[in-house]
């Protein structure tokens, strides 16, 4: 835990839920920056429906890692433990 109290853990998986939201808007303007410089009527609403598939396509797998990353430490039982110290010569017989 951190000085205020939420792990590391925590804000990474915060970012992530962050972007997975912000992918919608992002996709959005692409969609209407494209009908503008294209000038396309898009009277089905094909393009839209192809952003939005885009930012699902996008916004689900950064969700996903964020529950991960909250799952794991809010359920994981703490931080990964230090690595083993390395020797400070190789065994014998390995030459």
């Amino acid at each position: 835990m951190t000085a205020t109290g939420r792990s590391s853990e925590s804000r990474v998986a915060r970012w992530f839920f962050a972007a997975a939201v912000l992918v919608f808007p992002a996709a959005l303007l692409v969609y209407f920056s494209w009908r503008s410089s294209t000038g396309l009527a898009d009277s089905y609403g094909m393009g839209l429906m192809y952003c939005l598939i885009v930012a699902v396509g996008l916004a689900a797998p950064l969700a996903l890692i964020g529950a991960l990353i909250w799952a794991a430490g809010r359920f994981g039982g703490g931080s990964v433990p230090a690595p083993l110290p390395r020797p400070s010569e190789p065994p014998e017989g390995n030459q």
